[in-house]
């Protein structure tokens, strides 16, 4: 019997985790805000709970049912028959989430559900399970979303980021979950590392994640207690067989050959808990750590093999550091990693992006991920060849630095050729300015750029090719290309018809504004040779937060006059990319305008704050009735009536109104 589960996973992980329930076994995976959504028998049950380095829990869902109040919740959670699940003699706690109508507080509709199940043994036994909110045998999960209430059984009892093998912490523990999945996305394990490095390892965790990973051991396998053995539908054998067949697996990948794996820091008493945690974990003789500062990892032979991948969590303010110290430390990094780890892999966790700018090394893929609720990302690197000297690149007459990527010469002539406008003279279909190149375009030589700038410009490139024929198919000609890809480069550049704008993310007051601006310079020189529209057509923001009436105020940037049409799936709309903060199409909310099309036909529609009006646009195209857009700016309404205009929607049966 296939059961309806819920593995429950920190935010960011939801696509590793979906990958990972495929290979255990389970079956009708859907991903979702908070983890993954499945079903699995008993047997993949167990192996979720013991097999899963990314999950926090497993929840069984039991029931679901409507709720508008405390009353309406107590009987949908009396409906369920909690004897066939667990024993009175069984403690239990109940945990609850959500709010809505008539359910304003969670800990009283937690209490509303321990009410209903205390009733019902009452009810059909005559005595009570008991509370324990502490340690209970078996935990009730209640979540409020939308007016609907699911009720689940933690079956995996603690969050299973707890392994049992952690007897000490440092200032900034990192959970052990997140660490396996900072180690998946670094490509780990592969056979072709090694060994595994952690120049800053802390209390060892991804070093013992790493090992746990490399010799195919199961993580639950050292937890005490999980919290279906007092599920009544337990199988004890079946669950010895599974502990059993892991116990194989891990002596078996321990007898065979495994990578180095590696760990230092400058502090004893870290070293110390380090040390602890690994005996714990049963790995005394498979990790090795000692107290080494970042700088004298230089003298560590056992670094110099040939490829191997470099991993660490650098302290980055949040609870240990202060900002001067911690941008030497992750200079020094840098240099390390430049200097002693050619040809290797580097993964570089942080929730600082200011800091990994100190690191000196341009990321080739990153990841946004979570540590708690503290936004962070994973840098990956490249650690290339030249680790001696400064190598300088005869095509371009260039100093590079070790560490830094050396260019193929193919990348070097592809960018040094200017692409030509594809428009003739006159307006664009797109009722945009001239798009013909002036002939000072046309005799531009081509620009110099640096090695950052080329990274830049590869990745346009990499990026506009991806994206080509979903914009053929789609009929649109305005698109988001890039989006700090590239942590150095912190833009967004979109492209309106012939036009393009890049709008930049402040920067933090800890970058160099000389810095900053140096990079904003390069964007441009990298949009004039791959994109080409011309200064005339090269728009420029800053990203700030707007308050009051300055979003309907003007902001000119750009030398064109900065008005065009662009096209999606088959409607016309009129940009303006020079005068406001926006330009009056917001692009990522394609698929809403989309969605609302497919919902109209027949259907009246109201669009509050309605901007510019491109949902209405689309509603009407839809086959909406009628419908009524509201907003306070008359700006904007005139906008939105050109809208109209354009795409021919009737006046009279969609009306406009300025109102708040």
């Amino acid at each position: 019997m296939h059961r309806f589960i819920n593995i429950s996973c920190a935010n960011g992980l939801q696509d590793l985790l979906y990958s990972e329930l495929e290979v255990i076994g389970a079956r009708e995976l859907r991903r979702h805000s908070h983890g993954v959504h499945c079903r699995a028998d008993l047997p993949t049950i167990y192996r979720l709970c013991l097999w899963s380095r990314l999950a926090s829990r497993v929840l069984l869902q039991i029931a679901r049912f409507p709720v508008d109040s405390g009353d309406a919740l107590y009987t949908g959670a009396s409906s369920v028959d909690w004897s066939t699940l667990l024993t009175s003699e069984a403690s239990f706690a109940v945990d609850f989430s959500g709010t809505g109508t008539g359910i304003d507080n969670s800990h009283y509709a937690a209490l509303r559900v321990k009410d209903a199940i205390v009733d019902h043994f009452r009810r059909r036994q005559g005595q009570r399970p008991s509370i324990d909110t502490r340690t209970p045998d078996i935990r009730v999960h209640g979540r409020l979303v939308r007016g609907q209430v699911v009720l689940s059984l933690d079956l995996s009892g603690g969050s299973l980021h707890q392994r049992g093998y952690r007897k000490a912490t440092g200032a900034a523990p990192l959970k052990e979950n997140l660490a396996a999945a900072i180690l998946m996305r670094a490509g780990w394990p592969d056979p072709g590392f090694a060994a595994l490095v952690d120049p800053l390892c802390g209390s060892a965790t991804l070093l013992i994640e790493g090992a746990m990973m490399a010799a195919d051991i199961a993580p639950g396998l050292q937890r005490r207690s999980f919290g279906f053995e007092h599920w009544l539908e337990h199988d004890p054998g079946l669950w010895a067989a599974a502990v059993e067949e892991a116990k194989a697996r891990r002596q078996r990948g321990l007898a065979g050959k495994l990578p180095s794996v590696l760990g230092y820091d400058r502090s004893t008493n870290v070293i110390s808990s380090a040390h602890s945690n690994i005996e714990a974990a049963g790995l005394a003789g498979y990790i090795e750590v000692d107290r080494v500062p970042l700088e004298e990892i230089c003298a560590i032979e056992t670094a110099r093999q040939d490829r191997g991948l470099l991993v660490t969590n650098p302290p980055y303010g949040a609870r240990m550091g202060r900002q001067d110290e911690l941008e030497q430390l992750y200079a020094q990094l840098g240099q390390v990693l430049k200097n002693q780890f050619a040809g290797w892999k580097a993964a570089v966790f942080s929730a600082n992006e200011a800091l990994c700018f100190h690191l000196g090394l341009r990321a080739h893929k990153q990841y946004r991920l979570y540590n708690g609720r503290l936004p962070a990302k994973l840098l990956l690197f490249e650690i290339y060849g030249e680790t001696r000297e400064e190598v300088r690149d005869a095509t371009r007459g260039e100093t590079r630095h070790p560490g830094q990527e050396m260019p193929r010469s193919d990348d070097v002539q592809e960018l040094q050729e200017v692409p030509r406008a594809k428009k003739g003279a006159g307006e664009s279909p797109g009722g945009s300015p001239d798009s013909k190149q002036s002939p000072d375009t046309q005799r531009r030589e081509p620009e110099q750029l640096s090695s950052g700038a080329e990274m830049l410009a590869n990745r346009l490139k990499k990026n506009r090719k991806k994206l080509a024929r979903w914009l053929r198919d789609q009929d649109i000609t305005c698109y988001r290309l890039y989006d700090a890809d590239l942590p150095e480069y912190a833009v967004a550049i979109d492209c309106y018809e012939g036009a393009v704008l890049v709008q930049e993310y402040a920067p933090p007051a800890t970058v160099d504004a000389a810095l900053a601006e140096q990079r904003l310079r390069e964007v441009q020189k990298v949009i004039r040779c791959t994109l080409a529209p011309g200064d005339e057509h090269i728009y420029f923001r800053q990203r700030r937060r707007q308050r009051g009436s300055q979003q309907y105020q003007r902001s000119p940037s750009g030398r064109g006059e900065g008005i065009y049409r662009v096209f999606e799936g088959g409607l016309c709309f009129e940009v303006n990319l020079r005068d406001y903060l926006d330009s009056g199409l917001f692009l990522d909310h394609r698929p809403v305008r989309q969605l609302i099309k497919s919902l109209s036909n027949g259907k009246r529609f109201l669009n509050l704050f309605c901007y510019t009006a491109t949902a209405t646009v689309y509603a009407a195209a839809g086959g909406a009735l009628s419908s009524l857009s509201v907003d306070m700016s008359n700006t904007y309404l005139q906008w939105a009536a050109r809208n109209f205009e354009l795409n021919n929607v009737n006046p009279a049966q969609h009306r406009l109104a300025n109102a708040d």
